[in-house]
């Protein structure tokens, strides 16, 4: 029972901090999950294109359909490395205000 409200209490807590934050830390915190989730998405692009060049060399998949999804995959990681940068500025510029 004691358990469960202390889980509870630090829930509370949890949320009060939330409020607590100002629009910069709010701001930096945004910024870093949006780069944790584009990285992410930077490593799951990398993976599929790696698992693209494996089927075409095991010679599951024909070759006009594996240039197609790895010109398609290399301009989606494009735009990632590209949004990332951005992000990256833009957590610089967040924190050195925040300083």
């Amino acid at each position: 029972m004691s358990n469960d409200l202390n889980i509870n209490q630090q829930f509370l807590c949890d949320n009060s901090s939330k409020i607590d934050r100002t629009p910069q830390q709010e701001l930096l915190h945004q910024a870093h999950s949006y780069s944790l989730a584009i990285r992410g998405l930077i490593i799951t692009s990398v993976l599929l294109y790696l698992v693209g060049i494996g089927s075409f060399v095991a010679g599951k998949v024909p070759e006009g359909t594996i240039n197609t999804a790895s010109e398609l995959t290399l301009k989606i990681l494009f735009v990632l490395v590209k949004l990332e940068k951005q992000n990256t500025d833009r957590l610089d510029r967040l924190s050195k205000h925040q300083d």
